[in-house]
């Protein structure tokens, strides 16, 4: 019998861990991972004269009918194997529905390293709900 009593004890555990690892796996929905439906931005990037600094502006477009209180952005450059170099992360706020807003933001460069650079959206906040 203390065979019998062992694997039931392993089969629980078994059974446990299971139940734990597929409850506890966070699903990403795509509203939060993807913005374009609610924003749009049209940006670029240009190094100043003595290459100290990265000048990065653009306009972050309201495509819903709702104010938005802000909009989190990143800004990141990566070296010419793709590895992200730098992170930067900044907020365009209160943007009223249907409409743009301009951005500019300077970051330090390192242009001996950095070879190419993204803006992507890390969040989105409407005005009257919090985030969407």
């Amino acid at each position: 019998m203390p065979q019998k009593s062992e694997s039931l004890t392993r089969f629980k555990f078994c059974l446990f861990l299971l139940l734990l690892l597929g409850c506890g796996k966070e699903q990403t929905s795509p509203e939060t991972t993807d913005f374009s439906s609610k924003v749009e931005v049209i940006w670029t990037w240009k190094r100043t004269v003595n290459n100290a600094s990265n000048f990065v502006y653009g306009t972050v477009r309201n495509k819903t009918a709702q104010k938005l209180k802000s909009v989190e952005l990143e800004f990141r450059t990566q070296d010419a194997q793709g590895n992200s170099f730098q992170t930067h992360l900044f907020n365009v706020e209160d943007i009223g529905p249907e409409a743009s807003k301009p951005f500019s933001k300077d970051y330090p460069a390192t242009p001996a390293v950095e070879d190419s650079g993204f803006v992507t959206f890390k969040n989105v906040v409407s005005a009257d709900r919090g985030a969407p």
